[in-house]
């Protein structure tokens, strides 16, 4: 049994993703996601090679053993689709009697019939479906199976729950009167290797471990250049560096400019062969002549601008090639959400001096230098607002039992109908509005001095060399909030920088929704660690909520800062959350979906000072340094 669902495109790809179970709708009755009705995207809106690119890194976390995919993905390895429809199929088909004098138990291979004309075989009384299911970590979901009376069969097995809500309690009984047979407990093997068998897990269908969904959630900003980044990563990650860095002036020059000057070269070299040719000149002749106008070139001309700028770059970044092509996807991403390229509207960024120029009212005047003052305070440089800001979830895969990777196997969605030969990624993209807001780097660095974690003497660093300095010290910080090598010294520091503007940004995120009135769950996190900065972005689709984090910006932006510094401190679970935790759900966590690292690597502690739990001792916390 079989039915067809229209859902939002954020409902299904939240809830009704492939293979995922579901309560239908206002019926008593359960669904799995057998299948999906989709269209591709229009790639022309999106950066399909930079998500490919993320969701391979994403992937190649697990082993081969551990994963669907193979290690032969590349940039084409991939189908992008929106869903339009999902088809569910009633599961499990196990179903109890309603009478509680019977409550004989019916278990089907298949229903082809209105499931509510199915009476019980035995009283005539309706069904009630089980909702238990059996989960194991390869990715198998299957029904729990009945254990019959060695004697009787299964005519008179009920499911005895002994008044517990602990499924480990539960059994298989007969219920013949005077049948000396023992109850037989829930259990279950998995069919994905022979010796030995593994157990599968048995629990309610809707427990989250039984589907873990897989995505990245990204900034969809399309760029020209990006494409290029694919021929040469390392030129293009240091040209991003540099333009980070301020070393050319990114709002006039493009990244496609910079990295066009190797084009201009080759097609100066084809125009001359053409001509060479066309002069009779055989093939040596012309190489000759070619590599010539090559020696001379170099000889007699000065270094291109971009050499001279990839070279300032190699003498500051100091971290390996391969490091600084993954370094660049952030800092590409932040210096587009801080730069208004050539008068480009894609999307509009305010500073609270640009809402100054069009208000032109001396109390509101009054209100944005209390704002500045209230932002330097908290130990912030800036705070911006960015409207039209696309952002890009998509889908690519599951798990059960463990998201952690290769604690259980990550599996691809079954191959679409559409494209038989791609692996399927759902997404959406959607225009929102977000607030950037951004640390001040060096006081940053002072709080790390201050809690003896690095010694450096802060006040010689150029604002260029500061900048550089998180990038050559920070490691990379995975989508599970992960620190690579968090006993290293640069991890150490990684870890500290990374728990502290985590927990920055999930105190501003609880109290925007306090303040914008948006449910908690209507507010995503995206973080930028090695440029030390976050957003507060709203993640419903719904179009009557755009505004709101405006409004939050223009009227109550030093009310949510002095909120997040006086009343982030506090959870009803004190004093054993700030001394244990420092972080837990009544104070920090918000949902798993609108977290960028799951809730992991929060504390209070580093804010507003108490008990570093890495260290057991005092920690001075961030808006206590002046």
């Amino acid at each position: 049994m079989s039915k067809p669902m229209h859902r939002g495109k954020t409902q299904v790809l939240y809830a009704y993703l492939p293979r995922k179970t579901f309560d239908y709708e206002d019926e008593p009755y359960i669904f799995v996601v057998k299948d999906v009705v989709s269209h591709a995207i229009d790639k022309k809106d999106t950066d399909i090679f930079y998500i490919s690119n993320k969701i391979i890194r994403y992937i190649r976390r697990w082993d081969e053993n551990h994963r669907d995919f193979p290690s032969s993905l590349n940039l084409n390895s991939f189908y992008f689709a929106q869903i339009n429809q999902v088809q569910g199929r009633l599961f499990p088909l196990l179903f109890e009697c309603s009478n509680t004098k019977c409550k004989k138990i019916h278990q089907y291979r298949d229903i082809q019939t209105d499931i509510d004309i199915i009476r019980c075989t035995k009283c005539g009384s309706a069904l009630e479906q089980i909702d238990l299911v059996a989960v194991h970590e390869c990715g198998r979901l299957s029904p729990i199976y009945v254990r019959k009376c060695p004697v009787h069969g299964d005519e008179h097995i009920v499911l005895e729950r002994r008044g517990s809500a602990q499924i480990t309690n539960y059994e298989w009984r007969c219920r013949v009167p005077g049948c000396t047979q023992k109850a037989s407990r829930l259990f279950q093997h998995c069919n994905c290797q022979e010796d030995p068998r593994p157990r599968m897990t048995i629990v309610n269908h809707n427990r989250s471990l039984t589907y873990y969904p897989h995505s990245i959630t990204m900034i969809n900003l399309k760029d020209n250049s990006r494409e290029k980044k694919y021929e040469d990563e390392v030129i293009y990650g240091k040209i991003v560096a540099a333009a980070y860095l301020k070393l050319f002036d990114y709002g006039k020059q493009s990244l496609l400019s910079m990295l066009s000057d190797a084009q201009e070269k080759d097609d100066n070299i084809e125009k001359m062969r053409l001509l060479l040719e066309s002069m009779g000149l055989t093939q040596e002749q012309i190489e000759m002549q070619i590599n010539t106008m090559l020696q001379q070139s170099q000889n007699n001309q000065a270094k291109s601008q971009k050499e001279r700028i990839i070279e300032r770059v190699e003498h500051l970044i100091k971290i390996d090639d391969e490091k600084i092509k993954y370094v660049s996807d952030e800092l590409y991403e932040y210096i587009r959400i801080n730069t208004q390229i050539n008068g480009n509207q894609e999307i509009k960024i305010h500073s609270l001096d640009s809402l100054l120029e069009k208000e032109q009212d001396s109390h509101f005047e009054q209100r944005v230098i209390e704002s500045k003052e209230t932002i330097s305070l908290l130990g912030l440089r800036d705070v911006t607002l960015i409207e039209d800001l696309p952002i890009t979830y998509a889908a690519f895969g599951y798990s059960r039992i463990s998201r952690i990777p290769n604690q259980a196997k990550l599996n691809s969605f079954p191959m679409d109908s559409v494209d038989k030969y791609h692996y399927p990624v759902y997404m959406d993209t959607t225009k929102t509005e977000a607030l950037h807001f951004q640390l001040d780097l060096r006081r940053v660095l002072t709080w790390l001095q201050v809690n003896g974690i690095i010694n450096e003497d802060i006040h010689r660093l150029s604002e260029e060399e500061v900048k550089v300095w998180f990038i050559n010290h920070m490691e990379e910080v995975d989508l599970f909030g992960e620190v690579a090598n968090k006993e290293t010294k640069n991890g150490e520091i990684t870890y500290y920088l990374f728990t502290l503007l985590h927990s920055f940004s999930h105190l501003v995120l609880r109290q925007c929704t306090m303040l914008s009135g948006f449910d908690l769950n209507t507010l995503s996190e995206y973080l930028l660690p090695k440029t030390m900065s976050f957003m507060i972005y709203v993640n419903n689709r719904s179009s009557f909520i755009i505004g709101g984090l405006f409004t939050v910006f223009e009227q109550s932006l030093q009310n949510l800062l002095y909120k997040v510094k006086d009343e982030g401190d506090y959870c009803v679970y004190d004093p054993v959350c700030k001394d244990e935790k420092g972080a837990c759900h009544a104070c920090m966590h918000i949902a798993e979906f609108s977290c960028s690292a799951f809730n992991r690597n929060l504390d209070r502690n580093y804010l507003y000072s108490g008990i570093n739990r890495r260290t057991k001792k005092e920690i001075i916390g961030y808006f206590d340094i002046n």
